[in-house]
């Protein structure tokens, strides 16, 4: 029987080996594909991350589905054979083993690289932004509002940056949980009651939610009946046009 179980382990092994550069493969082509693209610089640290984690989660849903199906159609017995059903109740030590060993070292894996790496990543371009612009941002059932100190600009309906300008937005809530999130920025951040929270964003490209929907503000936190339609209008423009926004937005 242990001759039989080494069998079965090498095969598995092999079926593995040629099913996961396949996997790899439609991974590739989806990311390229079907992702939609980041517009910032914290948008890309987190869409590494999420490819990374895509990749490992391909390679552990082949290597957990493998045994289970190769195992069903190599050793089917009739449900009367007591005797052959009962050998395959007992553990065979080397799978066990690998399956420890692999998980130990995923999670080890994940936990180091996107993990801390890519969180160290974040919190240090946002230590190293200089002078950032800083925006207030304010949600609201079912609403949000934007408001400039600086620049003397209070509650505007549309945010309105500069390319390639760190941004602060300063976030809290009126009323429930709501969270700030831009589509194609890739960030987010949770707004709580009570609570006055920061994020450090870095726009990459122009862009305008009349001409991409993925460029708008949009609640992502269930916050109740209007919460779908809590949206506003983003325009990533050029540092002159930003000016030129503000000198207009002043009475």
């Amino acid at each position: 029987m242990k001759r039989n179980l080494w069998r079965d382990f090498v095969n598995v092994v092999i079926i593995w080996a040629i099913l996961v550069p396949i996997a790899q493969t439609f991974v590739f082509w989806s990311i390229d594909h079907l992702w939609p693209a980041v517009a910032s610089l914290q948008g890309e640290i987190t869409k590494d991350a999420l490819t990374f984690i895509y990749h490992v989660t391909v390679m552990v849903f082949v290597l957990v589905t493998v045994p289970f199906v190769y195992a069903a159609i190599v050793h089917r017995v009739p449900l009367d054979d007591k005797q052959s059903a009962q050998i395959h109740t007992h553990a065979f030590g080397p799978y066990t083993l690998a399956w420890l060993g692999l998980s130990i070292m995923i999670n080890t894996v994940v936990f180091v690289y996107p993990g801390m790496v890519g969180l160290e990543q974040l919190w240090n371009i946002a230590a190293d932004a200089k002078d950032p612009l800083v925006v207030d941002v304010t949600g609201q059932q079912w609403q949000w509002s934007f408001s400039y100190p600086k620049q003397g600009i209070m509650n505007s309906p549309v945010l309105e940056v500069p390319v390639d300008q760190p941004i602060k937005f300063i976030v809290k809530s009126d009323d429930v949980m709501h969270s700030f999130w831009v589509p194609i920025w890739g960030i987010k951040k949770a707004l709580v009651p009570g609570e006055t929270r920061s994020i450090v964003i870095t726009p990459t490209a122009l862009v305008d939610t009349s001409q991409n929907p993925l460029a708008r503000v949009q609640c992502s936190w269930d916050c109740g009946l209007g919460h779908a339609q809590m949206r506003a209008v983003v325009k990533v423009v050029t540092d002159k046009d930003f000016k030129a926004w503000v000198a207009s937005q002043s009475f």
